[in-house]
């Protein structure tokens, strides 16, 4: 199982890590952490849906429950 994992310290971010890992690898779970609010998203990459868990800096501790 594999883990794309990519912390960012603003709201607002490009991700560029994620999108390559989404591109290469279509069964990773691919994470987000941020200050934000918790929430799936769903992106594309060439044509590919795929989904994001986003979670705030104080669920890090229970990551793996979530995925």
């Amino acid at each position: 199982k594999v883990i794309g994992i990519e912390v960012k310290a603003g709201r607002v971010s490009k991700l560029r890590s994620i999108h390559s890992l989404a591109e290469s690898n279509s069964q990773a779970k691919l994470v987000r952490v941020y200050s934000g609010k918790f929430q799936k998203q769903t992106f594309s990459v060439n044509s590919k849906t795929h989904e994001l868990l986003s979670i705030p800096f104080y669920l890090i501790p229970r990551l793996l429950e979530l995925i």
